[in-house]
């Protein structure tokens, strides 16, 4: 180290050694484990409205619905679809006002309809073809009457 007029001594807390050995800086030390246990404790709560809302609505709602669409829940299902990707797009309306409490409850509604959509969907695929998707038609409805 050299002699300069501001560190005479060469021996100063900022010196290279001391940075190297947190136990020198004990207020620093304590200051970095105080750091690390708030960054982990927040890593690893449930989280605050936006990572709910992340969790809740593009995770697992939105994925819901794509599962109730590939199962064709649209023809076979079409009221619990349809409130599904309302409630979905409802969700991330509210989320574009900051408002992530009723965004998440959106989000838990538009799961449970896909969801409830998809069941019936892969129910009614499976079932005899009198059940096919929902045209419009009443059953038993005959068109060459009129």
């Amino acid at each position: 180290m050299s002699n300069s007029p501001f560190d005479p001594i060469g021996g100063s807390c900022y010196g290279a050694a001391t940075l190297r050995r947190l136990r020198y800086l004990r207020a620093g030390a304590r200051a970095v484990r105080a750091a690390l246990l708030v960054g982990v404790s927040l890593l690893s709560s449930p989280g605050c409205g936006p990572i709910q809302y992340q969790r809740q609505v593009n995770n697992k709602a939105a994925s819901a619905v794509v599962a109730a669409r590939n199962a064709k829940a649209a023809g076979y299902a079409p009221y619990e679809y349809t409130a599904a990707t309302e409630y979905l797009n409802k969700a991330r309306e509210e989320a574009d006002h900051a408002e992530y409490q009723i965004a998440i409850e959106y989000g838990r509604r538009a799961e449970a309809l896909a969801i409830r959509a998809r069941a019936i969907a892969e129910e009614r695929a499976t079932a005899p073809a009198e059940a096919g998707p929902v045209s419009g038609e009443p059953p038993g409805a005959n068109k060459d009457s009129h």
